[in-house]
């Protein structure tokens, strides 16, 4: 086909939602690809948010524990139950990442302070791996209430999990800053993050201080927080110049030694023990470097010790007579080094030691966080500690803002019992001697339907007096609870009043005396899962549903009663949803997990829910909460929207569609992500093709547009997206025989056109009964 006729095809092809076609180089092709997997790593794995200090993977495994109800006070379960669940559930990647980064979490020597109480092996300091999730058990610890115990009250959201079956929190509602309590270390593409832990007091001060002077300067901010604090004690021997650099830039490196005593033995005789070290280093690592030095290996392709290699083992046989560890339940780090010669100035073989070894350690800072607009960010002490708090005071509007509305709520429901029992005999006989006694009840008394339907669930017992004076005293509590709500409410300042109220609070209840001591020094030197299966969804014309297991199920094995015949099969999983527009345009939906589990062959789909009356249904749609489709109606109208958009848990469905008199739902499109074209055909045989994007979105519903015209008495008879053959038609001759017509993609652009068209006639001389 020659060029000119390719770019005109691929032009009407376009037009008509069949997908654009155009030349795209290789190099800037795969530069979006490779920044897209850039952009994946650095929010989905790698780079902790600013909010709750937490990756992804942490965040789901800690969300799915307290799913678990496995609180600090709760019996511990078997670690691989805690990865399944969040494998399943939320994070669909190895079961061994999720478990390591669960063991970290646990270890006291990793974490400030620990999120997670590990049960058995949960590994050492000097690098002991973890027993294998079967033997393990763990649960949150106490801190974990830090991050976790607002999550109930609507102070963040939540987003549909990786399946769409699950909602997963985007953020947890931290009460302190983690990212600086327990910071963090990652390596995305084209940047990383390194950041020090800190001591809970010493944040908790310098949040207050903040809020008391929001003109608060670097040097007041770093006299409060001098430094890191790091879990396993050690020193910082960074100048006070240097700290303020590092916290005001945001990177820096803290140089790191571990802290030592002289013990002094009989006859003048002394040895050098370590009791702390650099943070992530173990006393398994610097023996090993001793004996790197005192035992040097030979190098490949040589047949000696270097010259360099013979240097540093006679330095070190010269000082050293011998190293121990002495570590034991009693002293978590215990290394003892023991001079050759009594003599031996002890400065100078601690200098050796240091210079030498891991003792002495570098501790790389790079404050980069996901700020709150979600970016990868570098940012200053000063400016994690301002957005924190901003983010911080943004949840506590939430939470008394819900706090509120609950205590308005129950007062709203109080008041409407407080009317009925002072006129308890008038609401009995109202009772007795209406048919609808909720309206009368309604008018008389001046309740809403809230209030009435409480009161038709009230008990006898609670009909008593005495019950009316519980009632009232519940109101005064209520009243003055919801007088503490909106003093809080009241102003950003009442708001920040509160949030340092609940920082001294936690660092009161977490606060603990500093590990690493800040000791200004020179460096020495001498010369750290409801388990997914495949069902599949028949449903009849009338309404009833059957779920078998697995896919490939033939329609000729399923029996519908008398009277009824096939109508739709969806291929699809337990955690789906089935929704069906019924014919006055409300929207009905039921999860598949819980219909799978009835264990019932079959049943309407009207007894699932809670219809009117009038109400039929024969629209259905099976997909996952991301799923958008298009809903047709017999009139031509259609709308798109999104399967998260009509899901509701109550019985009776929500209002969706408004409908014209007479109209009705007739058929739920799936729209696939790439372009695509909808074709429409009429009663009368006319045929439309538009683009699947013409279709108006409307996530809260609405009339839709017209999709096509239709003549006087016409109306849409069928719908279906364009297939890579085209389409296909039954018709019916003028003498009755059944003929079948196909029409290539090349032939269906003559049919191609705008929406609200009319569209053309298939064939004048056949009756079109349907099109697939």
């Amino acid at each position: 086909m020659p060029n000119k006729e390719k770019n005109n095809l691929a032009l009407n092809l376009s037009g008509a939602g069949f997908g654009k076609f155009h030349n795209v180089s290789l190099s800037n092709f795969a530069e979006k690809a490779y920044l897209d997997y850039a952009l994946s790593v650095v929010h989905g794995r790698a780079i902790p948010k600013l909010s709750d200090g937490l990756k992804p993977v942490q965040r789901r495994l800690l969300f799915s524990m307290v799913e678990m109800s496995l609180r600090s006070d709760s019996k511990p379960v078997k670690s691989a139950r805690v990865v399944g669940d969040v494998l399943g559930k939320f994070h669909p990647h190895g079961d061994q990442s999720a478990y390591d980064a669960m063991v970290r979490m646990s270890q006291d020597f990793v974490m400030r302070y620990p999120l997670i109480d590990g049960q058995g092996n949960f590994g050492s300091r000097d690098g002991d791996g973890a027993a294998a999730m079967r033997y393990t058990e763990a649960r949150l610890t106490a801190f974990a209430n830090v991050l976790l115990d607002e999550i109930g009250f609507d102070t963040v959201f939540f987003l549909p999990n990786y399946d769409g079956s699950y909602q997963e929190p985007l953020e947890l509602p931290a009460r302190l800053p983690l990212c600086l309590i327990n910071g963090a270390s990652g390596i995305a593409v084209g940047l990383s993050t390194e950041i020090p832990s800190h001591n809970v007091g010493e944040i908790a001060d310098g949040l207050v201080a903040i809020l008391d002077n929001r003109k608060i300067s670097n040097n007041e901010i770093l006299n409060i927080i001098p430094g890191p604090d790091f879990p396993g004690g050690g020193q910082v021997i960074n100048s006070r110049s240097e700290l303020a650099e590092i916290y005001l830039t945001g990177k820096g490196t803290f140089i790191t030694q571990g802290r030592w005593f002289v013990e002094e033995l009989a006859r003048n005789k002394w040895r050098l023990v370590f009791t702390e070290l650099p943070h992530g280093v173990s006393v398994q690592k610097v023996l090993e470097e001793i004996d790197e030095l005192t035992n040097p290996k030979i190098k490949a392709n040589r047949k000696s010790l270097t010259s360099e290699q013979n240097k540093q083992k006679a330095m070190m046989m010269s000082y050293l007579l011998s190293v121990r560890d002495e570590s034991d339940k009693n002293a978590n780090v215990r290394l003892v080094f023991e001079p050759k010669n009594s003599k031996t100035s002890k400065e100078e073989f601690i200098q050796l030691l240091l210079s030498k070894t891991s003792l002495q350690s570098s501790s790389s800072v790079n404050l980069v966080l996901l700020d709150l607009e979600n970016k990868p960010k570098q940012l200053s002490l000063r400016e994690i500690l301002f957005q924190w708090l901003d983010f911080r005071v943004k949840i506590v509007r939430a939470k008394f803002s819900f706090k509120l509305s609950i205590v308005q709520k129950r007062l709203h429901i109080l008041h409407g019992r407080i009317k009925i029992l002072e006129a308890i005999a008038e609401v009995i006989k109202i009772i007795q001697e209406h048919d609808n006694p909720k309206i009368k009840l309604m008018k008389r008394f001046a309740l809403d339907q809230e209030q009435v339907q409480d009161i038709f669930e009230m008990r006898l017992r609670q009909l008593a007096k005495i019950e009316l004076l519980n009632i009232k005293g519940e109101i005064i509590k209520k009243k003055e609870e919801e007088t503490i709500f909106l003093k809080v409410l009241k102003s950003k300042k009442s708001l920040e009043e509160q949030t340092k109220k609940e920082i001294l609070s936690l660092k009161k209840l977490y606060g603990d005396n500093r590990r690493t001591l800040l000791k200004e020094s020179a460096k020495v030197t001498f010369e750290a899962e409801v388990s997914e299966e495949k069902i599949t969804v028949i449903i009849s014309y009338n309404g009833w549903i059957t779920i078998k297991n697995g896919h490939d199920i033939k329609i000729s094995n399923i029996q519908f009663k008398a009277g009824d015949q096939y109508n739709l099969l969806f291929e699809c999983t337990n955690l789906d949803h089935l929704i069906s527009f019924s014919t006055s345009g409300r929207v009905y939906c039921r999860a598949l997990l819980e219909l799978s589990e009835l264990k019932i062959p079959e049943l309407p789909f009207s007894s699932l829910v809670e219809p009117a009356p009038n109400e039929s249904f024969h629209t259905f749609f099976v997909g996952k909460p991301n799923d958008r489709f298009i809903v047709l109606t017999q009139y031509g109208k259609g709308l798109t929207t999104q399967m998260d958009k009509v899901l509701s848990k109550t019985r009776v469905g929500k209002a969706f569609l408004k409908l014209d008199d007479d109209d009705k739902p007739l058929k739920i499109i799936p729209i696939p992500k790439e372009e695509s074209a909808l074709a429409l055909l009429t009663n009368n045989g006319h045929l439309l093709v538009i683009g699947t994007d013409s279709v108006k979105e409307l996530f809260s519903g609405g009339r839709g547009v017209k999709l096509i015209g239709l003549r006087p008495g016409d109306q849409l008879r069928s719908a279906c997206l364009v297939g890579e053959n085209g389409l296909e038609f039954g018709a019916l001759t003028k003498q009755g025989q059944s003929k079948i017509l196909r029409f290539s993609r090349n032939k269906l652009l003559d049919f191609i056109g705008k929406r609200s068209q009319k569209g053309r006639k298939i064939n004048s001389r056949l009756k079109i009964e349907s099109m697939k």
